[in-house]
């Protein structure tokens, strides 16, 4: 919040427009676009996703990046013995608050982020989604092209992929829209199918949300509660879906056109504390949903818009 407020300071009131630059100096360029209400930088180089999503009034950053990755604590064995003083490390393996069994240890083959496109097979179930290891496509951490343009009414970025689900070819293009004071942005999807056969896919847009974990909840837009972003769900509706977080003071929520499903995934990690191993609750993952049937040289047309409130 602070380095938002110093940064909102230095840049002075730039109400719509785009830069490039390699923000996260790693070496390969990225792209922010901007209006007064939102700040989105994107990474072409890595999925096309979007690594920040600043809200310039609220100084407040709505998305983030995690993965569950091995560590040596989680080969969990015997105890290993007192020092000379009585005194275990941190390090020694002890038992958890929790009982955390080792098969329940979950690892991601990706970082999770948001605008990630993924492939999944049209019968997947919801517990397979969050590793990675059932995707079909190589859009996740791809690269995109990108084209971006201002004609002073809106801003566009366009990325461009041309890759593979399974072993057909499969275009992506995907245009990240903001007009100017608008409190929300949209994002285009064309999928055309290039392979000879027809595609069956799930196609899935990644949000990440660090939602706080207490008062948080699940709603269509009204504030009415539908349930917890904590615990795993599913939402088959054509409503948008949409969480509060009280403590960050914010609503946002996202909604596709036409039949869309909603899958909600919470994401833990659990790594080794004074008091053993831990889940530590890290954020939700939504991801939209569509099931696509699209035939040989032919595309499919979609949208999301992404939208936030914030909390008087």
């Amino acid at each position: 919040s602070h380095l938002l407020s110093a940064e909102e300071q230095v840049r002075g009131e730039a109400l719509l427009g785009w830069n490039r630059g390699d923000f996260d100096l790693d070496g390969r360029e990225d792209l922010e676009i901007y209006n007064r209400e939102y700040r989105l930088w994107l990474v072409p180089e890595k999925g096309a996703r979007l690594a920040e999503c600043d809200l310039r009034r609220a100084r407040l950053n709505l998305v983030g990046g995690v993965s569950r990755r091995y560590e040596t604590s989680h080969e969990v064995g015997e105890v290993s013995p007192e020092s000379e003083e009585g005194v275990k490390s941190i390090h020694d393996h002890t038992s958890g608050v929790d009982e955390i069994e080792p098969e329940s240890f979950e690892y991601d083959r990706y970082t999770h982020a948001s605008l990630l496109d993924h492939f999944f097979p049209s019968d997947i179930k919801i517990e397979d989604v969050l590793s990675g290891e059932s995707e079909s496509g190589d859009f996740v951490e791809g690269r995109y092209d990108v084209a971006c343009q201002n004609d002073h009414n809106r801003v566009e970025a366009s990325f461009h992929r041309l890759g593979r689900v399974g072993n057909q070819e499969v275009d992506l293009e995907k245009k990240v829209t903001l007009d100017p004071g608008a409190s929300l942005f949209t994002t285009e999807y064309t999928i055309r199918n290039r392979s000879k056969s027809p595609l069956n896919q799930i196609f899935a847009a990644e949000f990440f949300f660090p939602v706080g974990e207490e008062g948080s909840f699940l709603h269509h837009g009204r504030g009415a509660s539908i349930g917890s972003p904590t615990e795993r769900g599913e939402w088959k509706t054509i409503q948008p879906l949409w969480i509060r977080d009280p403590a960050q003071g914010v609503d946002v929520g996202i909604e596709g056109t036409g039949p869309t499903g909603y899958w909600v995934l919470p994401l833990s990690t659990v790594a080794l504390s004074e008091k053993g191993l831990q889940r530590t609750y890290q954020g939700t993952i939504v991801m939209a949903y569509w099931r696509l049937c699209i035939a040989p040289g032919k595309e499919w047309v979609g949208d999301l818009q992404h939208e936030f409130r914030l909390l008087l």
